[in-house]
């Protein structure tokens, strides 16, 4: 945690008001929301009214009266790709940088859907997310998870999927271990894990008699388990060995209700930095769709967010390519960067839905305006498995969040950019070098689709270069280290 101490100070009064010009120095590492600063013991001031303090080392100060703490703020990437998180005891965990807009949210093969603002953790599907509250200026954006089990022979069964070793067999839909001394583990099929990577394992315990059991994954060891009981234990893994139970004591005892989850998770989204993409942010606008005719938004819209269905069966979307006329069921199409206010066309299926959608909105004129573009049909640029493919445009904001639509065809799911595609999903490739027309090379946006035989990808969003975004300071991440300011000269102004 960062601290504030004063290398000199000078204390004068005129009239009724106290001043004080100090010579600050940092120290620590910073955290969200400033550093306290204590202006009796410090500078001999019981209440600030104005504080007036030098940038130092590319940093700017504002003093929070409030809660008696300087925040620091500084340079912010307007882009964060695949930024990569551990959730917390609660499936949550906060972004680096004050969000914007999500592009992308992922495990390492697996797309994660966005749900509309405030779902319960509970409440959420497996492999859906969705904003703990709407996105607010200058705060961390807190995102809820509901990560996907990883295996889908937790319930045991009839064991299948799993190497029952020993005294093992599976009975009456659990794993039972045999009443013996024998040690030999039942292991998982199939299933291995990454290096490196936290996983959360529940199982339980039943028909516990004697001796213990202890959950092995990724090369590490739980902890022995002498009863009856539901268990949950983080490991990270440090090889790439799969999962097991293994067994000591005397033992006899069942194992049932498995389930690995990969809290590891990716999150590629626009920052505050980026001012002109949060200054036209819209956030959960209900709308009810219709197949009879188009309907519209409040506004010309430049990319989605998440499309959730609030009413009736309840649950994500998927976009589809706006040329379709009549969407599939569960699938919305939008007409983005039009003239008139966006359109969706839905399935029949969906009549009378209730709808909520997140978006940035068409600006109307500049760095946004001018550089949009939709319903590109991306080139595929060889053939074979998986296919590789590029947009026309350099990739700044893709425009679908989280996928892919395909033309008169099954929406692709983006996964992180170093997981492994199948059947449904696609690798987009944020840092390529390509080609915007001809001779003039400059970075684009390329992806592979994986199992699916020679699909046509429709793109929409704000092409360009990250060094062309004009940019604001953000207040600067968690875990910068202050040592480098160390003669920071501040006026306060008090009594």
């Amino acid at each position: 945690m960062g601290t504030i101490a004063k290398n000199s100070h000078t204390f004068s009064v005129f009239g009724d008001k106290a001043a004080v010009v100090a010579d600050l120095a940092f120290s620590g590492v910073y955290e969200h929301g400033g550093i306290s600063i204590d202006h009796d013991a410090l500078l001999g001031i019981h209440t600030v009214e104005a504080a007036f303090i030098e940038m130092k080392a590319g940093y700017s100060f504002v003093h929070d009266k409030a809660n008696k703490k300087i925040k620091v703020f500084g340079p912010a990437p307007p882009i964060c790709y695949e930024e990569h998180h551990v959730l917390d005891s609660s499936y949550q965990f906060k972004t680096k940088y004050p969000a914007a807009y999500f592009m992308n949210m992922a495990a390492i093969d697996q797309n994660i859907a966005f749900r509309s603002t405030g779902i319960a953790k509970a409440s959420l599907s497996a492999g859906q997310c969705c904003l703990a509250s709407q996105m607010a200026e200058g705060e961390l954006t807190t995102i809820t998870v509901s990560p996907a089990n990883q295996t889908a022979v937790g319930a045991i069964g009839d064991g299948t999927g799993w190497t029952a070793g020993g005294d093992w067999a599976a009975a009456s839909n659990e794993m039972h271990k045999a009443s013996s001394a024998d040690t030999t583990a039942v292991t998982l099929d199939t299933w291995a894990a990454k290096v490196g990577h936290t996983y959360r394992v529940i199982y339980a315990v039943k028909s516990y008699a004697s001796g213990g059991v202890k959950v092995t994954l990724g090369g590490v060891n739980g902890t022995v388990r002498s009863a009856d009981g539901t268990y949950t234990e983080d490991i990270v893994a440090t090889s790439t060995a799969g999962l097991g139970f293994t067994p000591s004591g005397t033992s006899h005892l069942s194992v049932d209700d498995v389930y690995i989850l990969d809290l590891d998770v990716y999150a590629t989204y626009v920052t505050q930095a980026w001012k002109d993409v949060w200054d036209n942010v819209v956030q959960d606008e209900s709308v009810t769709l219709s197949s009879s005719g188009a309907v519209s938004l409040a506004n010309q819209a430049l990319a989605v967010m998440y499309l959730d269905q609030i009413t009736a069966t309840a649950g994500a979307l998927v976009f589809g390519d706006e040329d379709e006329s009549a969407a599939d069921s569960g699938k919305v199409s939008i007409a983005l960067n039009q003239t008139a206010d966006a359109v969706l066309t839905s399935h029949a299926d969906q009549d009378a839905k209730v709808c909520k959608l997140t978006y940035i909105k068409n600006p109307l004129s500049g760095f946004l305006y001018d550089r949009a573009f939709d319903n590109e049909s991306a080139t595929k640029a060889g053939g074979g498995d998986p296919y590789s493919n590029t947009f026309d445009y350099p990739l700044l904001l893709w425009g679908y969040c989280g996928q892919a639509p395909v033309v008169n065809g099954t929406t692709q799911t983006i996964i992180p950019y170093f997981g492994t595609t199948a059947a449904g999903t696609v690798v987009f490739d944020w840092f390529a070098a390509g080609a915007r027309g001809a001779g003039n090379a400059v970075p684009a946006a390329g992806f592979v689709v994986s199992g699916t035989s020679n699909v046509t990808l429709t793109a929409a969003g704000v092409w360009g270069r990250v060094d062309e975004i004009v940019t604001v300071p953000l207040e600067v991440a968690d875990g910068v280290d202050l040592s480098n300011l160390t003669s920071v000269k501040a006026l306060f102004i008090g009594l």
